[in-house]
């Protein structure tokens, strides 16, 4: 009864162990053969890329350190009012008070220097005796302090400024000003904002200083 199902040659699905051992076994994945990796080079692999890691970390930084020394050409901005105190009483009253915005931007090879904003002058109680706008200048120095990308960078400016009342229409030339960021590596003591002929205590300040790129 069984004859029609078993067509040509009957094959036993059974080996001997002798037959076993002879025939190595492919594993497969899929219907490939799967790869083996061996322990040790697969440690060799995560060392290597593990070390590449650590420099791209260590080299970084100093890559841009030094880009940033190498940089001649900067911009900046005076984030919001930058304030500072006449201390001396000269020639601002003593306890006067300048509020100044502004932008500008610099080449420290070349000494070329734009800018400008505005200014007020403002009285310890509260009362406004000047405004108007000042432009920059003249360069005098720029000592960097670095930072960790372009556009986030430290320093100390030094320039001059002529500025113009709107009150009286007087325009006064020559006023040396100095513009601090304290990100990066400034020294000891230094404080960030700006300052400016007799107002030569800085009282808020937040500034940033850019590498044109």
């Amino acid at each position: 009864m069984l004859a029609p199902f078993f067509r040509g040659p009957i094959r036993f699905f059974w080996r001997s162990a002798e037959e076993g051992r002879d025939e190595k076994r492919t594993p497969r994945n899929g219907g490939g053969i799967r790869k083996m990796i061996d322990p040790k080079r697969r440690r060799s692999t995560y060392l290597t890329a593990s070390m590449t890691l650590l420099l791209l970390l260590v080299v970084a930084p100093v890559f841009l350190t030094r880009a940033s020394a190498l940089t001649t050409s900067y911009s900046f901005n005076l984030l919001g009012p930058n304030t500072a105190m006449a201390p001396e009483g000269a020639p601002a009253l003593a306890g006067d008070t300048l509020i100044v915005t502004g932008s500008g931007a610099f080449d420290t090879s070349t000494t070329a220097i734009t800018g400008g904003g505005s200014y007020q002058i403002v009285t310890s109680s509260g009362m406004i005796v000047d405004r108007g706008t000042y432009v920059i200048t003249t360069f005098i120095g720029f000592t960097p302090y670095g930072g960790p990308s372009p556009g986030l960078q430290g320093g100390k400016l030094t320039l001059t400024v002529t500025a113009t009342s709107s009150l009286t229409g007087a325009t006064t030339a020559n006023i040396p000003a100095t513009i601090t960021c304290l990100v990066g590596s400034p020294p000891p003591g230094a404080v960030e904002g700006i300052t400016s002929g007799g107002f030569s205590q800085s009282v808020i300040g937040k500034t940033l200083f850019h590498i044109n790129t």
